[in-house]
């Protein structure tokens, strides 16, 4: 299949690409002109321009589009909401409005996120059908893509959400929790102080190379279901993972709070049920997330 992968330059859309590519499809991968990626073919693409759009997606002719593009750190997130609109909401509308205009039947992958879902209240995991009430402007702008993503499903077109929990591997920025303690505790000197942030919330954390597959696997299913929550079902705690990374240094760090590391809104539990994934695509986590910490740390 020929796939569009948007925002195919950040830290999903290299492992996307690399899947689509080692299991026979033809990926081409949406980028910002500022970008440059080697070894597959990439069309300049600014989602925030409809013309632009319009004219990638009239142009070619796609069998599925994977969209990647976004704000995806919540902090940036909170920087500005027109500007989260513009990429998270308006975005999404330009690609689904240029894609109704297309022959083409193309298969619409909008790849959104947990943080939809209402702060979970009890220890059971959560499924496709647990209630969606967002407590970040993250996740108020994916849910509202989702809703874009729903309505263009009633007019016949073929959508498919997803909504990953918690992702990590090689490659993504120290900005966000995992890789970010791997960075500052390989940087630290031996006996000196670690600032961290909330270090008692649970989160379920799978590897991005098998979320990757997830999506070419929704990709490839002859009728797949409107929605898929994707992760491993299990929790790790932040300390747990501090001292996985404390162990692998050799170091003793004092760990001292810091309150720009905190965030307004951390429950204390998020936990994935992907059991329709693994009923309807048969994908569920394959890749040890402990090796994946390894692997984090010794690249930092």
């Amino acid at each position: 299949m020929r796939v569009l992968v948007t925002g195919a330059g950040g830290f999903v859309g290299r492992h996307v690409l690399h899947e689509l590519k080692v299991h026979g499809h033809e990926p081409v991968a949406g980028i910002l002109k500022s970008e440059s990626l080697h070894g597959v073919e990439t069309v300049s693409l600014d989602i925030c321009d409809r013309n632009q759009v319009g004219e990638v997606i009239a142009s070619n002719s796609y069998d599925g589009i994977i969209h990647l593009a976004a704000i995806s750190h919540l902090g940036d997130a909170e920087k500005s909401i027109a500007n989260l609109v513009d990429i998270n909401v308006t975005g999404t509308a330009n690609l689904l409005g240029a894609m109704s205009l297309s022959s083409k039947k193309t298969r619409f992958i909008f790849v959104s996120s947990s943080q939809v879902f209402a702060t979970q209240k009890t220890s059971a995991a959560l499924d496709e059908c647990a209630p969606t009430h967002p407590e970040t402007p993250y996740g108020w702008s994916k849910l509202a893509a989702e809703n874009l993503c729903q309505l263009y499903r009633t007019m016949g077109h073929n959508t498919v959400i997803v909504r990953p929990f918690n992702h990590i591997g090689p490659g993504q920025l120290p900005s966000f929790v995992v890789s970010g303690l791997a960075s500052r505790i390989k940087a630290a000197p031996d006996g000196g102080v670690l600032k961290v942030g909330n270090l008692e919330t649970y989160r379920d954390f799978t590897d991005v190379r098998d979320i990757a597959r997830a999506y070419r696997m929704v990709l490839e299913a002859k009728s797949p279901s409107p929605v898929y929550v994707l992760g491993s079902g299990k929790c790790l705690k932040i300390r747990d993972i501090v001292d996985s990374f404390l162990k692998m240094s050799g170091k003793t760090l004092t760990l001292e709070t810091e309150p720009s590391l905190l965030r307004k809104v951390d429950p204390a539990l998020f936990m994935a049920n992907a059991s329709l994934a693994d009923k309807e695509l048969s994908w569920r986590p394959e890749l040890n997330i402990l090796s994946t910490l390894e692997e984090i740390y010794r690249i930092a």
